[in-house]
């Protein structure tokens, strides 16, 4: 059975992303560990960006994150209300995700 080299990345990425997030201790209990995924992905997009924004649409994220379109747009507004992340027209600004060392 041949395994895209790709594919098996893919995979090691989503499997790992929720534990690298690092979020403050007021927020990390709001979320489990797939919106954790969907923060992640948020967070890398904008750290590799150059005006630090993340300009993935919710579908990209979603994707992303293997997650459904609902769970990524759901943690979106949590993260919002919670000051994790910003809103700036279409980019999405990341105010305070980390990442997790160890």
């Amino acid at each position: 059975m041949n395994v895209d080299p790709w594919d098996e990345l893919q995979i090691d990425y989503v499997k790992h992303l929720p534990a690298g997030v690092e979020l403050p201790a007021r927020a990390a209990r709001c979320f489990t560990c797939n919106e954790l995924a969907v923060l992640g992905v948020i967070r890398d997009a904008a750290h590799k960006s150059p005006d630090g924004a993340c300009s993935l649409t919710v579908s990209e994220i979603a994707r992303q994150a293997a997650v459904c379109v609902r769970t990524a747009a759901r943690t979106i507004t949590i993260a919002i209300a919670a000051g994790v992340i910003g809103r700036d027209g279409r980019s999405l600004l990341n105010l305070c995700i980390q990442y997790k060392a160890g």
